[in-house]
């Protein structure tokens, strides 16, 4: 529901559907259990339909038919997905966003570089003074990013 949600805030532009998603690292195993169908006749059982729910999702991802994407579907480290609102609820969030230069981009401005004077010698070990300046993540397009609670 998340990605649809994303593709009609974004007024149905065909190139703003959504086609990375950040799965929660806890909850990455259910994407992975097997998918069987159900046999028919008097031996039972089931058969493989795929390898997993993962494969299916990607297989079958409404988006394909509009942008001919097939979607990145990546776990979220652990201590990230309890960031902002839900730490607090102990629930988790997937998040679904469009990944695309023109809608959201992360400049690093500057290079890592060492700074100050000479190596000095502190507690057995040498001690250098680095500094870098990052950039943030950029969002062009805000209305292409969702956050869904509670999955």
């Amino acid at each position: 529901m998340a990605p649809y949600t994303v593709w009609a805030a974004s007024g149905y532009a065909l190139d703003a559907v959504p086609d990375r998603f950040l799965v929660p690292a806890s909850k990455w195993q259910y994407l992975l259990q097997p998918m069987t169908l159900p046999t028919t006749g008097t031996g039972g059982g089931t058969i493989p339909a795929f390898a997993n729910i993962l494969e299916y999702i990607k297989a079958n991802y409404w988006g394909i038919s509009i942008n001919g994407k097939t979607p990145e579907i990546i776990p979220l480290p652990y201590w990230a997905e309890n960031i902002g609102g839900v730490a607090h609820t102990g629930s988790t969030q997937l998040t679904c966003y469009k990944f695309d230069d023109d809608f959201l981009n992360f400049g690093i401005l500057q290079d890592i570089q060492r700074m100050g004077g000479p190596l000095s010698l502190q507690d057995g070990a040498f001690v250098a003074t680095y500094i870098a300046n990052t950039g943030i993540v950029k969002l062009y397009r805000p209305t292409t990013i969702m956050y869904q609670y509670g999955i």
